[in-house]
């Protein structure tokens, strides 16, 4: 234990603490050969201490710090300790000794109840060489900053950049026990009841899906009032952006309405089935001409109104070349959201790119290749086993 009291007696104490086992071989659970040299430098965290409290006496630092360092070798031998065996630490906390190589958290929960209980210091910093975990997550250029105090963490942050001692701070998150987990559900009973009424209501013929969409919103509308979850002021907001996505979507369906209409009164309908069915490319040569029109178009209109202006064309002559209607509603589907993301445009990849401004589009690109791959191999494997896709649709009775 080392102490500077270099500040007033009315100033508070910071706490450093670290780790000081002079030699780690991992005792019984012994450490791999290869680097054991290196095993002396897992006192480093009690060198810095001492280090620091050297530097705070030479300048003088007008500053109430303590110093502690727990000094440990960690050897095998007959008094040992061993696996399975369970310590009693200074806390009267009991622990279990799996694997003696974590010994170094030991020697610390002692360090730093002995110092939290003895000087009561506003602030402690912990040092140590803890586990070798750290640095396959941050290499050899940062060491891992674990803090329960922003402002302390920001002040070492600061200092360590100014030294070039780099820091990153890692997330230290709280835990729960499994009682918190099931209070937790038990608040949401509400909408659990809601989620299984939906379902079971789709699927014992009360109302339709459509039906049961209004009912699962008005029933989370009424929830969150009730919960006082929800202000006229949110309502309001909600009712404004609902209202804006149902005009546009309207929109989509009078267009696509009229463009039927133009479509039966032009007779273009039946004379493009007519050339697709007449192609001399065979069935599959159609499906995969209209698959590829679904990527072009990627480029060109969002989902929706790919699906309103074209299948009114497609698919008849689907049905007509012996198709099996769900089936190719499922393909329609893939092919469209594909066609989102197919190069060398691809609506929604330019949507994430006006997003991420500072993120190159071929990185982009380059990140949905892989779900691009995918899809295509998915795409093949429904073409060439329809019964995957129907088989959900079969036991549905649809």
């Amino acid at each position: 234990v080392m102490r500077w009291q270099g500040g007033s007696e009315s100033d508070p104490w910071l706490a450093v603490v670290g780790k000081g086992v002079t030699f780690d071989t991992g005792g019984i659970s012994l450490k791999p050969g290869a680097g054991m040299e290196d095993m002396k430098f897992d006192m480093a965290g009690a060198g810095c201490v001492a280090g620091l409290m050297k530097a705070l006496a030479g300048r003088k630092a007008r500053a109430n710090v303590v110093g502690v360092i727990g000094c440990v070798e960690n050897m095998p031998s007959a008094n040992a300790q061993r696996p399975g065996d369970v310590v009693k630490t200074m806390s009267g906390q009991t622990i279990e000794v799996i694997n003696t190589d974590a010994e170094g958290r030991l020697v610390l929960a002692d360090a730093l109840y002995y110092t939290v209980t003895r000087f009561k210091p506003k602030q402690v910093i912990d040092l140590a060489t803890l586990t070798g975990a750290i640095i396959i997550a941050l290499g050899n250029y940062q060491a891992g900053l674990f803090s329960n105090d922003d402002a302390l963490a920001d002040a070492l942050r600061k200092a360590g950049a100014e030294t070039g001692e780099e820091l990153w701070r890692m997330p230290l998150g709280e835990e729960h026990s499994w009682g918190e987990r099931l209070a937790t559900l038990r608040a949401l009973w509400a909408v659990l009841l809601l989620f299984l009424f939906v379902l079971g209501g789709i699927y014992g013929g009360l109302f339709t899906v459509q039906e049961a969409a209004g009912i699962g919103a008005s029933g989370t509308l009424v929830i969150g009032v009730v919960r006082g979850r929800l202000r006229w002021a949110q309502i309001r907001a909600a009712l404004i952006d609902a209202l804006r996505v149902s005009s546009a979507i309207m929109t989509i369906v009078v267009g696509a309405f009229l463009f039927g209409y133009f479509l039966t009164i032009t007779q273009f309908t039946q004379n493009a089935v007519d050339w697709l069915v007449g192609l001399p490319i065979g069935a599959y040569g159609v499906l995969a001409l209209v698959l590829v029109g679904y990527f072009v178009l990627g480029a060109l209109m969002d989902e929706l109104a790919m699906i309103l202006l074209t299948v009114p064309i497609v698919f008849p002559a689907m049905t007509q070349l012996g198709f099996d209607p769900v089936w190719f509603g499922v393909i329609v589907v893939m092919a469209v959201t594909f066609g989102m993301i197919c190069p060398p445009v691809g609506m929604n990849v330019f949507v994430i790119n006006s997003i991420a401004t500072d993120i190159p589009l071929g990185r982009i690109y380059a990140g949905v290749m892989p779900f691009i791959g995918v899809d295509l191999l998915r795409l093949v494997l429904l073409c060439a086993f329809p019964g995957i896709s129907l088989w959900l649709p079969g036991v549905l009775g649809l």
